[in-house]
């Protein structure tokens, strides 16, 4: 049984902003639905103003609430119904298109036959872990990657917030020494592990050969990942707050003579990240920005 709803009210153009506040204030398990109102295609003078809910909202509830706020008329159109029960990420992102990043290519096995004998390629399918590879951040990931690959040898290396695994696997196959990829997510690292797999790279135990090694962790300072430390590469595509909070700790794991690469940031948010990691002896070396979204490469002041 789904545990997603949706419920729909049909509204005069002019009511449909004060339909959407009585909607979302009736939250279900204390959390507010998503809302969305579209023009009717037969009469665009009608919205239709749908919230969707995580759990089965209390129709008597609504209805009051509506036939109070306007009128019996306007509260008789809502329609509440269950959502089946679909992976609505993989089905969106299922057919999304490769994409090249310097040396690696991104793909799906609907687009195999796009990889070049050239380019290291990257099979990433759409699933329920974050990061297929056509995000600005990523791509910037891969670029910065690719710009370090001929100039910079590493010993082992790892991937902060792993997810999917795809900037894990373009290490791996790049450098062919072994990477720790961790999330705090334990279906990001399971997603992870299986891609190692579809791509051709061993699951390992330990950093005494190539390979990928999963960790699922809450932070930078959990003990599995520190016993590894230092890493000459270190790699985290995750958010601007999160980055600044953990600055002294993916401090505590990097080599200083190694590298850095952020990413995550908007434009807005790249001096304050800056500055965070330059009160622990850090400072840009490189900026890959792809759309909006810069990526920080970092070297020790």
């Amino acid at each position: 049984m789904t545990n997603e709803w949706r419920a729909l009210v049909q509204v005069p153009r002019g009511l449909a902003n004060a339909v959407e506040a009585v909607m979302e204030a009736h939250m279900v398990n204390d959390v507010a639905p998503s809302i969305a109102a579209f023009a009717k295609e037969d009469d665009p003078s009608l919205y239709v103003v749908q919230a969707f809910y995580f759990g089965e909202p209390d129709r008597q509830k609504l209805f009051e609430a509506l036939k109070l706020a306007f009128d019996a008329e306007i509260a008789n159109t809502l329609v509440i119904e269950p959502l089946p029960e679909t992976d609505w990420v993989s089905l969106s992102q299922s057919m999304l298109p490769p994409i090249t990043a310097g040396r690696f290519h991104v793909y799906g096995e609907h687009a195999k036959d796009t990889l070049q004998d050239e380019q290291i390629g990257l099979l990433i399918e759409a699933g329920q872990a974050f990061g297929t590879g056509r995000h600005e951040t990523t791509h910037g990931c891969l670029d910065s990657l690719d710009a370090l690959v001929d100039q910079f040898p590493i010993t082992h290396a790892i991937d902060l917030g792993t997810g999917s695994g795809v900037l894990a696997l373009a290490i791996a196959k790049a450098w062919k020494k072994p990477v720790v990829m961790t999330d705090i997510d334990p279906i990001a690292t399971e997603t992870a592990k299986e891609n190692a797999v579809v791509n051709g790279i061993p699951c390992i135990t330990s950093l005494d050969t190539p390979g990928m090694l999963a960790i699922t962790a809450d932070g930078a300072d959990d003990p599995q990942i520190q016993a590894y430390a230092p890493y000459p590469l270190v790699i985290a595509n995750i958010l601007a707050e999160p980055l600044c909070l953990m600055a002294p700790h993916i401090t505590a794991l990097a080599d200083k003579k190694g590298r850095i690469i952020l990413s995550g940031i908007l434009e807005s948010q790249a001096d304050m990240v800056l500055k965070a990691y330059s009160a622990h002896g850090w400072q840009e070396e490189k900026r890959v920005s792809v759309g909006n979204w810069p990526t920080l490469t970092l070297v020790s002041c």
